[in-house]
């Protein structure tokens, strides 16, 4: 009998219904694929369960795998066309991306104000190898927060299967003990439970800044009532290349929340020394310094506020 792969394994298709957010993200709104259906508010308190036993008790890793990422490791791919969207417009606002990429060579990713990453040609081949290395250790000791759900957006569905087979064919593991939803960690960091998560905690930041991004930050933690917190700079669109320096850091460290794109996975491993949580926490650090952007994405308003 013939093996099925990754992505057909990825057979049940679950209502995201994240304790919390059941107001603010409607029914039907995201749908997440998984190996089983077993409930979500089951699935998330085993991963909050996870994610606060790990705490000092050696490296965990938690990454965040989206469009970002997917488009990283299997070159850009064009977007499926959403409902109601006129054809013609479509394909001229994402063509130019598509004929950037084949020609080029180039990735790039994110926006100017919040990290925009840009690798090119050799470069980016090098560095898809060491991804390869990064992910499968993550797999193996932590968590991928895949983005493999479904909207009406159709929001990187088209990745889907081609980044299962790119999982298969370099050996990173994806089942049921790694693999959870993109938007677990949206809902452990924008809701009620970042209070559980961090109140009394010691936190290293990690992530691009400046004293206007770093003095919000410090404030939104200290609403959050940590024990003590520390920051290591890198740099906003190479973070793939950078380089940390952990001589300066006092520890021990509770919780390593990173801001990096892509580039979270390069820092995720030189933070191993640490021995304790390291989250890929992305655009949660920026609604820790700015709480009004609450409501901009899924799951960022929780339904308390």
């Amino acid at each position: 009998m013939e093996q099925k792969s990754l992505y057909e394994k990825l057979v049940y298709t679950v209502d995201l219904r994240i304790p919390g957010f059941e107001n603010t993200v409607p029914a039907g709104r995201v749908k997440q694929l998984n190996f089983t259906d077993r409930p979500v508010v089951e699935w998330f308190e085993e991963f909050v369960n996870k994610i606060i036993g790990a705490i000092g008790r050696g490296h965990f890793p938690v990454f965040r795998v989206c469009d970002g990422e997917f488009y990283f490791c299997v070159g850009y791919r064009l977007e499926y066309i959403p409902p109601g969207v006129n054809q013609l417009k479509w394909y001229l606002g994402n063509a130019y991306k598509y004929i950037k990429w084949q020609r080029y060579n180039t990735f790039w990713s994110g926006s100017v104000g919040y990290g925009f990453e840009n690798y090119r040609g050799a470069e980016w081949s090098a560095l898809r190898k060491e991804f390869v290395d990064y992910l499968r250790e993550i797999g193996q000791e932590g968590i991928l927060a895949m983005a493999f759900f479904k909207t009406q957006e159709r929001f990187a569905e088209q990745y889907h299967k081609p980044m299962c087979d790119w999982l298969e064919a370099n050996d990173i593991l994806i089942d049921e003990s790694n693999y959870y939803p993109f938007y677990f960690v949206y809902g452990l960091l924008n809701g009620g439970l970042r209070k559980t998560l961090l109140r009394g905690r010691r936190i290293l930041i990690v992530t691009s800044l400046n004293q206007e991004k770093e003095k919000a930050i410090a404030e939104g933690l200290n609403r959050g009532g940590v024990q003590s917190y520390q920051f290591i700079e890198i740099t906003r669109n190479k973070a793939m290349t950078d380089k940390i320096n952990l001589d300066s850091v006092k520890g021990p460290i509770d919780i390593v929340l990173i801001g990096a794109g892509v580039g979270a996975a390069n820092i995720i491993h030189q933070l191993r020394p640490l021995q304790t949580l390291c989250i890929d926490a992305g655009y949660c650090l920026d609604l820790i310094a700015e709480p009004w952007r609450a409501g901009t994405r899924d799951y960022t308003k929780p339904d308390d506020e």
